[in-house]
């Protein structure tokens, strides 16, 4: 069944922005969040700035100061974080967040389930401006549309989303764990990545592997807008939309190729992908030659600074010149493979163990949701 569809501007109370003034920032006070004091696990209050009663007035005045009920989506930076607020404790918001007030016909965990859903978010990113900083306009948020069921069949499908949504964290909290163990294993294997304290051979990665980089080719987001794509298209830093064709069926290390998470690392650089698969010009694509096992060259990545070999200050790169240059400790047959036989073993007790929804299979809920399937 298909719903009728909405645009978000006649099913808000409010769509507005946070407030525009730069207040200050004081040791104690109220919380005043910007994008990236909003994440799935929440809203951080603790690393968060602060500001004086005072200005939170000015912000509550001027509808920057955020109610229970109220969702929140990220415009600047980072676009389409989403947060339906359930604190009920007083903050305000930066103008990098925008506040939506839904109307009584509209439930506000339905609104946040399809405020992130790949549907909406591809409206969001292709009405996108700038370069540096990626943003969407309140004026184009306003123009969203959203399918609108009757609210007993939002409240419904919310519930639903909200139980596979838990038990996706779950499962991103597993894959965690699961990490910081081979991690661990790594350097009790082979030691420090950069300071190689068991004095392995180094040689240059660009040696180690088969570039690929050739074959990538970038889809625009307007081309990407096909209902039931069903092949994953990669970019720096993973999955970022699917497409109706593939260009690789192997198995290959992607590495970033440019963005702010070269330095920050706030996900991992470089992740093993199989399958048949697209990637655009942000990630390299490497492939075996017989030297080392990818999953050994992406933990020798995924644990070391390459600050060394990224250029650019606006917006980071790592060419493919610079990223031939990264030294790779070179261990003996049998340490290796131990290493990957290790992390098969914990592939395999992830894949035996878990029964929650992955990203992949969330999105799919989501989308069931969006076409009135679910």
């Amino acid at each position: 069944m298909s719903w009728p569809m909405v645009k978000l501007h006649d099913v808000c109370l409010l769509l507005t922005d946070g407030t525009h003034y730069t207040p200050s920032n004081v040791g104690m006070g109220i919380p005043f969040l910007t994008v990236k004091d909003v994440s799935n696990a929440g809203l951080d209050f603790q690393n968060c700035s602060r500001i004086t009663q005072e200005e939170y007035n000015k912000a509550d005045s001027g509808n920057s100061a955020p109610k229970m009920g109220d969702v929140l989506f990220s415009k600047d930076g980072t676009v389409g974080k989403v947060h339906v607020v359930k604190e009920s404790e007083p903050f305000a918001v930066l103008s990098s967040l925008a506040i939506l007030k839904p109307k009584e016909n509209l439930d506000s965990n339905y609104l946040g389930h399809i405020l992130k859903n790949p549907l909406t978010l591809r409206q969001a990113v292709k009405n996108q401006t700038g370069s540096a900083l990626r943003r969407i306009i309140l004026s184009d948020i306003k123009k969203l549309e959203i399918p609108l069921p009757p609210l007993a069949e939002q409240k419904r499908i919310a519930a639903i989303l909200d139980k596979a949504d838990s038990l996706r964290r779950k499962n991103q909290l597993a894959i965690k764990l699961a990490d910081q163990f081979l991690r661990a294993a790594f350097l009790e294997l082979f030691g420090d990545p950069v300071t190689n304290p068991r004095g392995w051979n180094i040689k240059p990665l660009g040696k180690m592997v088969k570039n690929l980089d050739g074959r990538r080719i970038p889809v625009k987001a307007s081309d990407r807008a096909i209902t039931n794509a069903k092949y994953r298209y990669y970019g720096a830093s993973g999955i970022i939309d699917h497409v109706d064709d593939y260009i690789f069926n192997e198995r290959t290390l992607l590495i970033g190729e440019d963005g702010a998470n070269l330095l920050a690392r706030s996900t991992p650089i470089a992740f093993i992908v199989e399958g048949k698969y697209w990637v655009n010009n942000h990630a390299h694509v490497l492939a075996e030659n017989g030297n080392l096992p990818l999953e050994y060259l992406m933990y020798a990545i995924n644990m070391r600074s390459i600050a060394a070999y990224v250029t650019g200050s606006a917006q980071p790169k790592l060419n493919q010149e610079m990223l031939n240059k990264i030294p790779i400790q070179i261990p003996n047959q049998q340490l290796l493979d131990k290493f990957v036989k290790l992390i098969g073993t914990v592939s395999n007790l992830n894949a035996k163990f878990s029964t929650v929804p992955n990203e992949v299979l969330f999105n799919s809920l989501s989308q069931k949701a969006f076409a009135g399937e679910l």
